[in-house]
């Protein structure tokens, strides 16, 4: 597992529960932490480089420290020594909405920013590090790893239609398939498509979802598959009818990137040398099974394409 996928559960929850962008939060942890391999990191469950002590317990470290003209030293200094990576981020947080003795305001910048350029750059501002480049650094390491993905809460009312094919039981241990047609995890945010399509470990089984070790997500019984079970394959297809070329040609590069076999089909006849109009009309279809039909045609209606439906084929 890697050191993102382990801590992304803990920067969702407290920057959801103290209204800091998550992606800062992680950004910061693998920036001061170098991804969870400095000696801080590992001594002291540290990962945000905090100084001082946390209930009489410190460590002490040699630290590098940058002056205003990018001069660097090298000191050494206490910092705070932890139980576990979770106390670190819960005091970290703290620490950005209390400030510090002398300035009680001083990270409240980036507390409520939703944009996570401004969120590093006001961090950046704030003198929390002395590297003159610690803005730069933090929005690279959010753009390289994708962090903003973490950024968006959970839709608790969230839930997928049903499906047939899904089995009645779970158990630990299990390898399953997170199928290409699921679209959020059971915490409503979306499921980006890198991690679809692979096989992963169930660490943990409630009645309806499962949490997949590897990735540390709970999804839906309806979006995995057993790895030794065969997914129902019944023919079926979903066809938006009444759309514009330029709609279906969307439609079309959209859902062929998430391993769907799909087609625009015009509804015009056309000389050899003619060539559709964004407006000419067309209908969108995609192949798949009855199982997945329900769900995608659910989606589509979400879309704004309310004549989406299903048949067999």
């Amino acid at each position: 597992m890697s050191f993102i996928t382990e801590v992304a559960p803990h920067a969702q929850k407290i920057g959801w529960k103290y209204n800091i962008l998550p992606s800062l939060i992680l950004a910061q942890a693998c920036l001061e932490s170098n991804f969870g391999k400095s000696g801080l990191a590992i001594k002291g469950k540290n990962l945000f480089g905090v100084k001082g002590e946390y209930q009489v317990q410190s460590i002490k470290m040699q630290t590098k420290e940058q002056d205003r003209n990018g001069k660097v030293s090298v000191i050494t200094a206490k910092f705070r020594k932890y139980p576990t990576w979770t106390e670190s981020f819960e005091d970290h947080a703290l620490l950005l909405v209390k400030g510090v003795s002398w300035d009680r305001s001083k990270y409240h910048g980036v507390i409520g920013e939703k944009d996570y350029q401004r969120a590093c750059i006001k961090m950046g501002a704030s003198g929390y590090a002395t590297d003159i480049k610690y803005a730069e650094k933090l929005i690279g390491v959010i753009q390289r790893n994708f962090l903003t993905q973490y950024d968006k809460e959970p839709i608790k009312e969230y839930k997928p239609a049903p499906s047939q094919s899904v089995p009645s039981q779970f158990h630990e241990g299990q390898k399953v398939t997170l199928q290409n047609h699921a679209t959020h995890y059971s915490t409503g945010q979306e499921i980006p498509a890198h991690v679809k399509n692979k096989q992963y470990t169930i660490k943990q089984v409630t009645p309806e979802k499962v949490l997949l070790a590897e990735i540390m997500s709970w999804v839906w019984y309806a979006d995995i598959t057993p790895k030794s079970a065969p997914v129902q394959s019944q023919p079926y297809r979903v066809i938006v009818p009444n759309t514009a070329f330029f709609q279906a040609a969307a439609l079309v590069g959209e859902y062929e990137k998430r391993g769907f076999k799909c087609e625009g089909v015009n509804l015009n006849q056309y000389a050899p040398y003619e060539k559709p109009k964004d407006h000419d009309p067309y209908k969108f279809v995609i192949d798949t099974t009855l199982d997945h039909a329900k769900q995608l045609v659910i989606e589509l209606h979400q879309k704004g394409y309310p004549l989406a439906y299903g048949e067999a084929k």
